[in-house]
């Protein structure tokens, strides 16, 4: 019986998908539970039980958000560790060994190193600096609450006290916020890596960025005063510089891709400014229609 169960949720479906099921079935092998929840109408859950009939498909007629496919992959799943991760990602080699290694000295959650797959196109660099630099190697044991959920594991007894938030759809930020509150033990493993080798267009991720920022606002502060809402919204002017700042914090320690990084300047102040947008109309107008993929 698998000890590990991991989701993989998919809006997107295709080849990435296929792809990215083939590499953790050959990693894990019979020890890893693999757990498909997805919306995709385009066949990628006919293929993929065909090749692997192990493999559990979680088929939705309707569209679903990310949070939502990840809640149903957790509900579905048996093993007493559940790690997620997402299409368009391969675990690099002893990934399973190095999550099993870090939940045996008694973690709850722990959260992996992403490194990138796509190097060709500097639209690429730029949006994994944005959204998954801080990961990569070496990583920073700190902050334990921060942890990348392309590559993150999380003992179920741990999530039994979140489990309502879980099931609203909520982003794993939140989750990770709540946890620590709580007194889970969050911690960070550099050995365990995986490589993301999604490809993007600028005009998608702008987009994608701005309804994820939206999102997150709305459910920082669902149910807060429309005062506190709009405190927060008003904050947003300063956030671009916030968020370039923590980049650099985050990435120039590193000493890796400094030139890639230089040459992403100006999307990353684009990336910035549409967050921090995305985020004032979350906390003003609410989460809108969520097309994060």
């Amino acid at each position: 019986m698998a000890d590990v169960s991991l989701v993989i949720p998919s809006r997107r479906g295709g080849p990435s998908l296929v792809e990215t099921v083939a590499a953790f079935a050959q990693e894990g092998g019979a020890a890893l539970e693999i757990v498909v929840p997805e919306c995709v109408p385009d066949g990628s859950a006919a293929r993929i039980m065909e090749r692997w009939p192990a493999v559990r498909v979680l088929h939705f007629t309707e569209p679903r958000t990310i949070p939502e496919l990840r809640a149903a992959g957790l509900d579905a799943a048996t093993a007493p560790i559940v790690a997620m991760t997402a299409d368009a990602c391969a675990p690099a080699p002893g990934w399973l060994e190095a999550l099993r290694r870090a939940h045996a000295a008694g973690a709850d959650a722990v959260g992996g190193a992403v490194e990138n797959g796509s190097t060709a196109r500097l639209i690429d660099w730029a949006v994994f600096f944005c959204e998954y630099g801080r990961f990569m190697a070496p990583l920073a044991p700190a902050p334990a609450d921060d942890l990348p959920g392309q590559n993150v594991s999380y003992v179920r007894a741990a999530l039994a006290p979140i489990a309502d938030l879980i099931r609203q759809g909520t982003w794993e930020p939140l989750w990770h916020w709540q946890l620590a509150e709580r007194g889970a033990r969050l911690t960070r493993d550099g050995t365990r890596v995986v490589i993301l080798t999604k490809r993007y267009t600028f005009t998608g991720f702008v987009r994608e960025r701005f309804a994820f920022g939206r999102s997150f606002a709305a459910q920082r502060t669902a149910g807060a005063a429309a005062v506190t809402r709009a405190l927060y919204a008003a904050g947003c002017v300063a956030l671009p510089v916030v968020v370039l700042f923590r980049l650099g914090r985050d990435l120039l320690p590193k000493r890796r891709c400094y030139g890639r990084l230089l040459s992403s300047v100006p999307y990353l102040i684009a990336f910035a400014c549409v967050w921090a947008a995305g985020e004032a109309v979350g906390y003003l107008a609410g989460a809108g229609a969520n097309t994060v993929d």
